[in-house]
């Protein structure tokens, strides 16, 4: 009877007792069917907030077995011992959903649910203790490129896409199966195989759920096979397309095991198209990191609703300058407060809160860091609140739940506060929107953006006022601009020279390296700059010395990105479930070097590399090319071949190197005669 469902006994099934007497006997727990009324209960409590329950069978006739049906049974739990590897991030679907990806080879997660056992088949019941308890289900959104042509003919300016594609693909642990529906037995398990051995049943509940999902957001059941007809059309002025990619939006539902191992994925093909041209001289465009730009803070007080940076996952850091300093006794000399939003990230602030007068006044003092939310202009006031010193230094100010709220002495309950924990920008339960009683007061008090959270003390108390020193800078300076577009797009002239053409800031809970004390003090946040270098990838000699006019025939491969920690490639990339990418160079167990970056940093270095025409078609591309030389009268003595090289580099604030993040445009190509 292990893993099994208890079961209520039927009044129908009643027999004779000693005398006049009859009884129910107790039902035998059996096979766990979500839909069987009989194994469903409805749990009461003697009182409000009470420890003590008693349980009722949902079906009116139904008779609960003992341990369940007597008054008052308490519940004892334990966390240590295991939570089944569920956490607070399954919130259904995200809203960005609707945004659709930037990125076209990226995969985004847009929902995320937990799915029990008793919906899912695979060994029988027992073997689900070992296996998993719980599985994990996550929709996920991709671009797939499904159609693509060159201009044959310079002045064609029309492209017709005519394409079939499969509407709904099921793939048993990786593996596509040719039987997409399935088939359902009498239990309404719809079962899947695949290759020896391959089997797996889902409810027809979790099948419907994921149809219903996708149905709402558009997709088209009916047809076995879709085909996409459109016609685009190039308008790109004076310059002529080199090459035409047509995509078209991939929905994936996969479903993983609490060890994270895969179990299933279906994938659904929708009618939303994005195009992509490649232009002669290979830029491109599309249809369809958390990186920092400055801003002063006086610029910003006065333009507060100014548009963030281009470009995904972007944010804005303010650093306050001279004119933005408060000052008091008449201008004469600065105050030691701040009035008014939004909160500058270039100086050391403190959250003091004071009570009584006299001999009874008290201060409570929190020092923290503001680092304003992604993705959300500054006139919003969302920030992340992290802890500056102390015990938890380096850890994100948490809300407490409504759903945590326990019982105290009598008859009150409470919610306990929320210890800060480990930062994570994407939950929403780390993030605070800050108000003022007025507009340039220097009073505050702090909302949480998550809907029921409670903030924490030192935030929700009103009015709290913020102290601050300008005796650390924590290095930023007015110079991280985000991309130098002119600068850019002319290339290096020298061969031997790297230019730097874009700048920004990445706060420090976007990068893992050792814990958040130490990163909090070494480097609170990193300089990340992108440059730009010629990189040798063919040379030759010239063999036959009476040749004038030579040709020569250049086929290499490259690699098309290359990740190096502290100058050294690295040998192993793996990203985790809370959204962090890590980088590793392996060696013997105490040399391993490990560094880890927030995937939206990742995912906006490539959205920035993609604008320039970068293609990531796999690990490494090919470069052919002929070429003759002209070279009048006299004769050339050797040929090189060099490819541009656009590198991410990021340091901590002592100048010291963490990682380079290459790219090779292997359509931006140099030649080089001697």
């Amino acid at each position: 009877m292990f893993l099994e469902a208890s079961v209520n006994a039927k009044e129908e099934g009643r027999v004779p007792c000693c005398f006049f007497f009859s009884h129910g006997p107790e039902a035998k727990p059996q096979e766990a069917d979500p839909y069987e009324i009989y194994q469903q209960f409805e749990i009461h409590q003697r009182k409000p907030s009470s420890r003590r329950y008693f349980a009722t069978s949902v079906d009116p006739d139904g008779v609960p077995p003992e341990f369940l049906k007597r008054k008052y049974w308490t519940v004892e739990y334990s966390t240590t011992s295991g939570d089944y590897g569920l956490k607070d991030d399954a919130k259904g679907i995200d809203t960005k959903r609707y945004d659709l990806p930037t990125i076209l080879n990226t995969n985004i997660p847009v929902g995320h649910w937990y799915v029990p056992f008793i919906f899912v088949k695979e060994g029988d019941a027992k073997d689900h203790l070992k296996i998993s308890n719980y599985y994990r289900m996550t929709l996920y959104q991709r671009w797939e490129e499904v159609y693509s042509c060159e201009n044959a003919h310079k002045d064609n300016c029309e492209v017709v896409v005519n394409v079939q594609v499969e509407p709904q693909v099921v793939k048993l642990e990786g593996q596509e199966i040719k039987e997409k529906r399935g088939s359902m037995d009498e239990t309404e398990f719809v079962w899947f195989e695949g290759g020896v051995d391959k089997k797996l049943g889902l409810r027809y509940a979790v099948i419907e759920r994921m149809k219903y999902e996708e149905l709402r957001f558009g997709w088209n059941s009916d047809p076995e096979t879709a085909v996409i007809e459109t016609s685009v059309r190039f308008n790109g002025g004076d310059s002529s397309w080199k090459s035409y990619k047509g995509y078209v939006l991939v929905e994936s539902f996969v479903l993983r095991r609490m060890d994270k191992s895969l179990v299933v994925t279906f994938e659904f093909r929708h009618d939303k198209l994005k195009s992509k041209w490649r232009f002669e001289g290979g830029s491109s465009a599309s249809l369809c990191c958390h990186l920092c730009n400055l801003r002063r803070l006086s610029e910003c007080q006065r333009s507060l609703s100014k548009a963030l940076p281009e470009g995904p996952s972007s944010g804005v850091l303010v650093i306050q300058d001279e004119e933005s300093k408060p000052t008091c006794c008449f201008g004469s000399c600065y105050d030691g407060e701040l009035r008014g939003l939004p909160f500058p990230q270039n100086a050391k602030v403190t959250v003091t809160y004071r009570t009584g007068t006299g001999q009874n006044r008290r201060s409570y003092h929190d020092p923290v860091l503001f680092i304003p939310v992604l993705d959300h202009p500054l006139s919003s006031n969302r920030y992340y609140v992290i802890k500056r010193r102390g015990k938890h230094s380096g850890e994100a100010s948490v809300s407490a739940k409504e759903e945590d709220r326990v019982p105290c002495c009598f008859c009150f309950t409470y919610v306990p506060e929320a210890k800060p924990q480990k930062a994570d920008p994407y939950d929403i339960y780390q993030q605070f929107e800050i108000h003022q009683t007025k507009p340039s007061s220097r009073r505050y008090y702090a909302t949480t953006v998550a809907p029921g959270g409670i903030p924490p003390e030192f935030l929700k108390r009103k009015y709290w006022t913020i102290g601050y020193s300008n005796s650390q800078d924590f290095g930023l300076t007015d110079d991280a601009k985000g991309i130098n577009t002119k600068l850019r797009s002319e290339l290096p002239n020298d061969l031997n020279t790297s230019v730097v053409v874009g700048k920004w800031y990445v706060p420090f809970i976007f990068v893992k390296e050792r814990d958040a004390k130490y990163q909090i003090k070494s480097s609170t946040y990193y300089i990340m700059t992108l440059k730009q270098r010629w990189e040798e990838v063919y040379s030759c000699e010239n063999v036959n010395q009476n040749d004038e006019e030579g040709e020569v025939a250049v086929d290499v491969e490259v690699e098309t990105e290359v990740v190096k920690l502290e100058g050294e490639e690295t040998n192993l990339r793996e990203t985790s479930g809370d959204g962090v990418v890590w980088f590793s160079v392996l060696r013997d167990e105490r040399q391993d070097k490990k560094v880890g970056l927030g995937s939206v940093v990742v995912e906006r270095m490539k959205w920035e590399e993609e604008k320039f025409g970068w293609s990531n078609n796999g690990e490494r591309s090919n470069i052919k090319r002929s070429e003759r030389f002209k070279g009048g009268s006299s004769h050339w003595k050797n040929y090189k071949c060099y490819v541009l090289v656009e590198s991410f580099e990021l340091k901590r604030m002592d100048g010291s190197l963490v990682l380079t993040y290459e790219f090779r445009h292997v359509d931006k190509l140099k030649s080089k005669w001697d």
